[in-house]
């Protein structure tokens, strides 16, 4: 069920990239040309790469196909495309398609939030919680398609996260129940409680693999958690060498997955070994390695020739 962090993932993206442009007069011809820049020689070009290798060597689609397919995959909007889903690596890497939408229209969702009152951030919050929550029961009700992948509601999530971000504690001194969130044990509860939820959703088969269900748990624990860490910031961390290189490969460790899995298998068959902790073990090494080969040989130096090219 570690889908249902997809939630959590999208939150975050609006929610750090707010913390980050909020003092910055974003929507200026060279402030929205060095943001987008940035974007593009981040996500595009290993995208770009995996995407033609998993074509490559696991395509199943022939030719016509895949040139058909290849503005779609090429602009990033497969994730508009619902049924894509299943087609090429799509499966993988529809996220992407989503975090391109809504880096798009990010600058401009900024400059609202920052006019925005306080009351009126609260209602935008909560509007985007109901539908969210809402949607899933339709979805359930009437049998339509999934929207794990769906790009209006993702962006709901990272617009969420947006608005988070905004809200600083000087905003609501009154409401006091919210300074006991601001430290380590708040966050451990609240990672226990969900844990908890998912694990006896899971024991009682409540709508098991159907993880847009599952943020009636998510999405409130989600909003909880990144309030109680951003409010006890650990300055240890900061600098911390080790965190900011996995920080740095953390794009190439996901889409390494397109080739873990298979080498996974063939490991799980050579040595005759097979058993939770060893698949775990197995494919985290596999994925870390293969992430720290992508990152090293391609998203590193291709991101440091386009940076010259077009500097940032």
């Amino acid at each position: 069920m570690g889908a249902i962090f997809m939630t959590a993932f999208f939150m975050i993206s609006g929610f750090s990239l707010f913390y980050t442009y909020d003092q910055t007069q974003i929507i200026t011809l060279k402030e929205l040309r060095k943001f987008y820049l940035k974007r593009i020689v981040g996500i595009l070009p290993l995208y770009y790469i995996v995407g033609t290798l998993v074509i490559v060597l696991f395509g199943k689609e022939s030719l016509c196909d895949n040139l058909l397919l290849f503005p779609i995959e090429f602009l990033g909007i497969q994730s508009v495309y619902t049924s894509l889903f299943s087609f090429l690596h799509n499966g993988g890497t529809w996220f992407v398609s989503c975090l391109l939408i809504c880096y798009l229209i990010y600058p401009f969702l900024q400059e609202i939030i920052k006019q925005l009152k306080m009351r009126s951030k609260i209602l935008i919050a909560g509007l985007c919680i109901f539908i969210l929550l809402y949607s899933p029961v339709i979805i359930l009700r009437f049998s339509l398609a999934n929207i794990y992948s769906n790009p209006s509601f993702r962006g709901l999530e990272f617009f969420l996260g947006v608005i988070l971000a905004s809200l600083n504690k000087s905003d609501f001194p009154e409401i006091k129940f919210l300074h006991i969130l601001y430290n380590w044990k708040a966050f451990l509860i609240e990672l226990c409680v969900l844990v908890v939820c998912v694990s006896l959703g899971v024991n009682y088969s409540w709508r098991v693999n159907d993880y847009m269900m599952y943020s009636v748990f998510g999405l409130p624990i989600f909003c909880l958690m990144m309030l109680s860490l951003v409010n006890m910031p650990y300055h240890r961390l900061k600098n911390n060498k080790g965190l900011i290189y996995l920080s740095k490969i953390s794009y190439s460790f996901f889409l390494a997955q397109f080739f873990t899995w298979r080498l996974t298998n063939l490991a799980i068959e050579h040595l005759n070994l097979d058993f939770n902790f060893f698949r775990i073990s197995i494919s985290f090494a596999i994925c870390i390695s293969l992430a720290i080969l992508f990152h090293e040989l391609i998203e590193k130096p291709i991101g440091i020739w386009l940076k010259r090219k077009f500097p940032i």
